[in-house]
C-alpha cells in the first residue's frame, strides 16, 4: 500500500509536529468511541425497560380481553333466556277470551254463569296464575343471576335489572293476593294481572336493550385492546431491532478498527529508519488482528441468535420468554478491550513518526538555511549577468521601441482625452442651462488645440509642446464642469425644494378646509336632530292636551247628568270632583315640568297666574248645590289652565322653531364659504400638478441625458484601468415607473431623479477629475522614462567602447553557467526538502487536534461563554475544571477561571527514565503567527526527580491573552501540566483556562436550569500544544 494510503488511515488524538495527519480518518479516538459505548449501553438498558413494560401492557390487554369475551357469552345467554322466556298475552286460553268477550258484551253475571259455567272458567283460570309466576320467578332469578355475576354491567344496567326484579316481586304478590272465587272478584283480580303483567314486560324490554348495549360496548373494547396489543408490538419490535443495531454499531466500527491495523500493518512507513520498532509494531497489529475477529465472531452470534429469537416468538401470546439473549455489561466490555488494544498500538505508530519527525525537522532547517544562501548568491550573479549581457543591437532596438511606444501612449491619451471632453461638451450643449452655449464652447475652444497638438509634437520635444497644451486643456475642462454643475444643479434643487413647499402647504390648508366643513356638517345634523326632539314633544303635548280637554267635557257632561238625574247623590258629585280634581293636579305637573325646561325668553305669566289660583276644597257637608259649585269652579280652573298651558307650548315651539332655523341658515352659510374654499384650493392643488407633471418629464428628459454623458465619461475611465464600480452602481439602477396623475408618486418621482441626476453629475466630476490626474501622472512617467532611456543609451554607448568588456562578459557567462549548475544541483534539493516540509507541515495543521482546539462544539453545561467550547476528545466538560483548574491560581492570584479545557495529552517515557534531571522541549502552534515557517514554537523546560517528591505535579505557562469583547474583557491563559505516572513516564497535559470579565452590569444571561451566568463568547485554543520531545 502506498504512503498515501498511510496518511488517510493513520489517526491520532494525539497530535506530533509533523508526520500524523488526518488521525484515522473518519474513526474517532478510543476516548470518543468509549464516550458513545457508555451512552449506548445506557440507551440499552431503556430500550429494555420499554421492552418489558410494553409486554406488561399487553399482557394486561389480552387479560382484559379473554375477561371480556367470557363476560360477552354471559350477556348473550341471558339475553337468549329472556327472549324465550318472555310473558306474552298469547298465554290466555280461550276460555279467557271467552270471559273477557262476556264480559264485554254487558252480559250480567247470570247470564255469564249460564253460558260459560264458573267452574269450567275457574279451572285455567288458576292454571294461568300458577304459569304466569313460575315465569316470573324463573325471569326474576335470570336477572338476580346476571346482577350478581356479571362484573361488566354499568351502574344504570344494574339499577333497571333490580327495578325489573322489584317489579316482579310487585306482580307475584299481586297475583298471590288475587282470588278466582266468583266472577266479579275474577274480572276484578284479571284486570290487575294483566296491568301488572304490561309493566313487568316493559321493564323487562328495557333490560334487554341496556344488556345488549353493553354487549356492544364490550365488543368495542375488545377490538381496542386487539389495535393496542398490535402496535405496542409494533414498537417492541422496533425497540429490539433498535438494541440489535447497537449490536451491528460495535461490529462496523470493529471492522473499521481492524481495517485501520492492516492498513498499518501493510504500509512500508515510508521515512521510517527504526526497523525493529517497525518489526514491533506489526507484530503486535497480527496478534490484535486475532483478537479482533475472536470478539467479532462473538458479538456477531450474539445479534444472529438475538435475531431468530425475535423471528421465532409469538409477541401477541407469549410473555414470559426472553427476547434477547446478550448481556450487554459483557459486550460494552468486550468492545473496550477492543478499543484499549487498538489505542496502544495507535499510540506506538505516533511515537515512531514522532522520534523521526524530530530528525527530520532539524534536517529540513538546515537545508532550507543553505538553500537561503544560495537563492542570495543566485540573484547577485543573475543581476550581473543581465547587465552585461545586453548588446549593442538590442540597445538600439530598446530605444527605437521606446520612442515608438511614446508617440503611441501620447498619441492614444490625446485621443482620450478628446474623445472624453467631447462627451462633456455635448452634455453640455444638450442642457437647459442659460450659459451652456457659453460653457461648450469655451471647452469646444479647448478641445480644437488638442486636436491642432495631434501632429506638433515629437518623442523629442513633447515635454516643451505636448505636456504644456494637455495641462492647460485639462484645467479649463475642469472650470467649465464646475460652472456647469453650479448652474444646473443649484437652480433645480431650489425649484424643486419651492415646489415641494408649496405643495405641502397646499395639502395642509386643504386638510384643515376638510376638517372644518366635516364639524359644520356634524353641528348641522345636530341641530336637525334637536328639531326633529322638539317637534315630536309639541305633537306629545297636544295629544295630552286634546285628552285633557276631552276629560273635561267628559267631566262636565257628567256634571249635567249628575245635575239632571239624581239632584240629592252628594256621592256622584264627590266621585266627579276627584276625577276632575286629579286631571287638573296631572295638568299642573304637565305645566310646571314645561315652565322647568321653557325657554328664558318666552313670556309665561298667563301660565304662571292660571298655576296660582287655589283649587277650591270639596267639603261633603256642604249642600249639594254647593257641591257642584266646587265641581263647576274645578272644571273652570281646569279649562283655564289647560288653555293657557296650550297658548305656552305653542308660543315656545314657534319661538324655539326660529332659533333652530337661524342656527341652520348660519351652518349652511359657513357650508358655502367653505366649499368655496375647497374649490379654491383643489383649483391651486390642479395648478401645482400640472407644473409637478411638467417637473416629472423635464427631470426625466435631463436624468437621460445625464446619464448617457456618465457612460461616456465612464468608458473613458475605464480604458485608463480606474475604478468605475461607484458609476456603474449608479448606471445600473432600474428606470422609475411612471408615476401617472398620482400626487404622492409624482414627488417621489422627482425626488428621487433629482438625487440621481445630482449623484451621476458629481460621480461623473469624480472620474473626470480622476482622469485628468490619470493623464498627469502617466504623462509624467512617460517623460521620466524616457529621460532614463537616454542616459542608459549614453552609459552603454560609452561601455560598448570599452573592449575589455567582451572578455568579461565571456567570463561571466562561464561563472554564470558554474553557478547556475549548482544552484540547479541545490534547487532540486530544496524541491525536495519543501515537498516534505510542505507536507509535514500540511500534516500537522490539519490534525485532528488543531482543528479540534479551533473547532467548536455544542456544550449544554452550566456557566458557559456559549454554545461553542473546544473539543479534543480528551475535553470532559464536566470534569475538566475540578481536575485543572486549581493550577491556574499559581498565576493569577489564585482565581480559578470560569471555564476549563484538555487540549491534548502527552505521555513520554524518558531515555533514563531514573535519571535526576530531565530536559524537555514542548512543541506547540501559534495560531496568530503569519510566517508558516515561524508558526510551530517550541519552549524548553527542565524537571528535577526532587519536585515531585512532595508535590505530584510542575505547571509551565504557555500563554496568557486578553481579548476585548462587548461589554467587557476575555481573559485566556493556557498551561502545561506535568505529571509522574507509573513506569517512570511523564503525562503532559495542555489545558485551556479562561474568565470574562464585564465592565457593566446585566450584561450576561442566566441558563435556566442551573441558575449560572452565560456569556455569548467563542471559546478556542491558540497555541496548543502538539508535540514533546526529552533534550540530551
Amino acid at each position: 500500500m502506498n504512503k498515501r494510503k498511510l496518511t488517510l488511515t493513520l489517526s491520532t488524538a494525539l497530535p506530533i509536529t509533523f508526520v500524523l495527519g488526518v488521525a484515522l480518518g473518519a474513526i474517532p479516538t478510543g476516548v470518543v468511541l468509549q464516550k458513545q459505548n457508555n451512552a449506548l449501553k445506557a440507551q440499552n438498558n431503556s430500550l429494555l425497560v420499554q421492552i418489558k413494560q410494553l409486554r406488561e401492557q399487553n399482557k394486561l390487554d389480552q387479560d382484559n380481553q379473554k375477561s371480556l369475551n367470557a363476560q360477552n357469552q354471559r350477556l348473550q345467554i341471558m339475553i337468549k333466556d329472556l327472549q324465550e322466556t318472555n310473558l306474552s298475552n298469547k298465554d290466555f286460553s280461550a276460555s279467557l277470551d271467552a270471559l273477557a268477550n262476556e264480559l264485554n258484551s254487558g252480559k250480567n253475571t247470570e247470564e255469564i254463569i249460564k253460558n260459560v259455567g264458573y267452574k269450567q272458567l275457574k279451572t285455567p283460570l288458576l292454571s294461568f296464575k300458577n304459569s304466569l309466576k313460575e315465569k316470573i320467578n324463573m325471569l326474576s332469578d335470570s336477572l338476580n343471576d346476571q346482577l350478581q355475576n356479571n362484573n361488566v354491567l354499568k351502574q344504570d344496567t344494574k339499577n333497571i335489572i333490580k327495578d325489573s326484579i322489584n317489579k316482579g316481586k310487585d306482580l307475584l304478590k299481586s297475583i298471590n293476593e288475587n282470588t278466582f272465587s266468583d266472577i266479579e272478584s275474577t274480572k276484578e283480580s284479571l284486570e290487575k294481572i294483566i296491568k301488572s303483567q304490561n309493566i313487568f314486560l316493559i321493564q323487562i324490554t328495557n333490560a334487554l336493550e341496556l344488556m345488549s348495549s353493553q354487549l356492544n360496548k364490550n365488543l368495542e373494547q375488545v377490538k381496542e385492546n386487539t389495535q393496542n396489543i398490535k402496535t405496542r408490538n409494533k414498537q417492541i419490535r422496533s425497540l429490539i431491532e433498535q438494541g440489535n443495531s447497537t449490536l451491528n454499531f460495535y461490529l462496523e466500527k470493529i471492522v473499521e478498527l481492524k481495517n485501520a491495523l492492516i492498513n498499518f500493518k501493510n504500509s512500508n512507513f515510508d521515512n521510517l529508519q527504526n526497523l525493529p520498532s517497525i518489526k514491533s509494531i506489526k507484530d503486535s497489529i497480527a496478534q490484535v488482528s486475532s483478537f479482533f475477529d475472536t470478539k467479532q465472531v462473538i458479538i456477531s452470534e450474539l445479534l444472529k441468535t438475538s435475531q431468530n429469537k425475535l423471528a421465532s416468538i409469538n409477541l401477541e401470546n407469549d410473555f414470559e420468554s426472553p427476547l434477547s439473549t446478550y448481556n450487554l455489561e459483557n459486550v460494552n466490555q468486550i468492545f473496550e478491550q477492543i478499543l484499549s488494544k487498538y489505542e496502544q498500538i495507535r499510540n506506538n505508530i505516533i511515537k515512531l513518526y514522532n522520534d523521526e519527525n524530530t530528525k527530520q525537522s532539524n534536517e529540513l532547517f538546515t537545508q532550507n538555511q543553505l538553500v537561503k544562501n544560495l537563492q542570495s548568491q543566485k540573484q547577485q550573479t543573475d543581476e550581473q549577468i543581465a547587465t552585461l549581457s545586453q548588446s549593442k543591437s538590442e540597445l538600439e532596438a530598446n530605444i527605437a521601441a521606446i520612442k515608438n511606444d511614446l508617440m503611441t501612449n501620447l498619441g492614444t491619451m490625446l485621443d482620450n482625452q478628446i474623445s472624453s471632453l467631447s462627451g462633456i461638451e455635448d452634455t453640455i450643449r444638450s442642457s437647459s442651462v442659460n450659459e451652456a452655449e457659453s460653457l461648450a464652447n469655451r471647452l469646444k475652444t479647448r478641445i480644437n488645440a488638442l486636436m491642432d497638438l495631434k501632429n506638433k509634437y515629437t518623442a523629442e520635444n513633447y515635454t516643451q509642446t505636448f505636456a504644456p497644451t494637455v495641462q492647460q486643456a485639462l484645467s479649463s475642462a475642469q472650470e467649465v464642469i464646475e460652472e456647469y454643475k453650479k448652474n444646473i444643479l443649484d437652480p433645480l434643487k431650489a425649484e424643486y425644494q419651492k415646489t415641494l413647499a408649496n405643495l405641502n402647504s397646499t395639502k395642509e390648508q386643504l386638510s384643515s378646509t376638510q376638517f372644518q366643513l366635516n364639524v359644520k356638517h356634524q353641528e348641522l345634523a345636530t341641530v336637525q336632530s334637536n328639531l326633529t326632539s322638539i317637534q315630536n314633544e309639541l305633537s306629545q303635548s297636544k295629544n295630552f292636551l286634546e285628552t285633557t280637554k276631552a276629560s273635561l267635557k267628559s267631566a262636565q257632561s257628567e256634571l249635567k247628568q249628575i245635575n239632571s238625574e239624581v239632584s240629592n247623590n252628594k256621592n256622584q258629585v264627590k266621585s266627579a270632583y276627584d276625577a276632575i280634581k286629579s286631571v287638573l293636579d296631572n295638568l299642573k305637573t304637565k305645566a310646571r315640568t314645561f315652565l322647568a325646561e321653557v325657554d328664558q325668553n318666552l313670556d309665561v305669566s298667563l301660565l304662571n297666574n292660571a298655576l296660582r289660583e287655589e283649587v277650591p276644597a270639596f267639603n261633603s257637608k256642604n249642600s249639594l248645590g254647593q257641591m257642584q259649585l266646587s265641581v263647576k269652579k274645578v272644571i273652570d280652573l281646569s279649562e283655564k289652565l289647560n288653555n293657557a298651558f296650550v297658548l305656552a307650548v305653542e308660543q315656545n315651539y314657534v319661538l324655539k322653531a326660529q332659533n333652530q332655523q337661524q342656527n341652520i341658515n348660519s351652518l349652511q352659510k359657513s357650508k358655502d364659504q367653505l366649499e368655496n374654499n375647497i374649490k379654491t384650493l383643489n383649483q391651486t392643488k390642479y395648478l401645482f400638478t400640472n407644473n409637478l407633471s411638467t417637473d416629472v418629464a423635464s427631470v426625466s428628459r435631463e436624468y437621460q441625458l445625464r446619464k448617457t454623458a456618465a457612460i461616456k465619461i465612464k468608458d473613458s475611465a475605464q480604458a485608463k484601468g480606474l475604478n468605475v464600480a461607484n458609476m456603474n452602481t449608479l448606471l445600473s439602477l432600474n428606470e422609475l415607473s411612471n408615476p401617472g396623475s398620482n400626487f404622492e408618486k409624482q414627488i417621489d418621482f422627482v425626488k428621487k431623479y433629482s438625487q440621481r441626476i445630482a449623484d451621476l453629475t458629481n460621480e461623473s466630476v469624480k472620474l473626470q477629475n480622476l482622469i485628468i490626474d490619470k493623464s498627469k501622472t502617466e504623462l509624467n512617467f512617460s517623460s521620466e522614462n524616457l529621460k532614463q532611456k537616454n542616459r542608459k543609451i549614453e552609459q552603454l554607448k560609452q561601455q560598448i567602447k570599452n573592449d575589455v568588456s567582451k572578455d568579461l562578459i565571456k567570463s561571466l557567462e562561464k561563472q554564470k553557467n558554474q553557478y547556475l549548475k549548482q544552484y540547479q544541483e541545490e534547487a532540486q534539493k530544496l524541491k525536495d526538502l519543501t515537498t516534505k516540509y510542505t507536507k509535514f507541515k500540511n500534516i500537522i495543521l490539519n490534525s485532528n487536534i488543531y482543528k479540534n482546539a479551533r473547532k467548536k462544539v455544542s456544550d449544554s453545561e452550566g456557566e458557559h461563554f456559549g454554545s461553542n467550547t473546544p473539543a479534543t476528545g480528551y475535553t470532559d466538560f464536566v470534569n475538566d475544571k475540578e481536575e485543572y483548574g486549581k493550577y491556574f491560581n499559581q498565576f493569577n492570584s489564585g482565581e480559578v477561571p470560569q471555564r476549563v479545557f484538555v487540549i491534548n495529552k502527552i505521555n513520554v517515557l524518558p531515555v533514563n527514565k531514573y535519571g535526576f534531571e530531565f530536559k524537555f522541549k514542548i512543541y506547540y502552534i501559534d495560531d496568530k503567527e503569519q510566517d508558516e515557517f515561524e508558526k510551530v514554537k517550541e519552549k524548553e523546560i527542565t524537571i528535577s526527580a526532587d519536585d515531585f517528591k512532595f508535590k505530584k505535579e510542575r505547571v509551565f505557562k504557555l500563554s496568557n491573552r486578553v481579548n476585548q469583547v462587548e461589554g467587557g474583557s476575555q481573559v485566556s491563559e493556557e498551561l502545561v501540566v506535568i505529571k509522574r505516572i507509573d513506569n517512570g513516564k511523564f503525562e503532559f497535559t495542555n489545558v485551556l483556562g479562561t474568565s470574562f470579565r464585564s465592565h457593566s452590569q446585566g450584561l450576561e444571561t442566566f441558563d435556566p436550569y442551573s441558575s449560572k451566568a452565560f456569556y455569548n463568547i467563542p471559546v478556542y485554543a491558540q497555541n496548543p500544544m502538539i508535540n514533546v520531545q526529552e533534550v540530551k
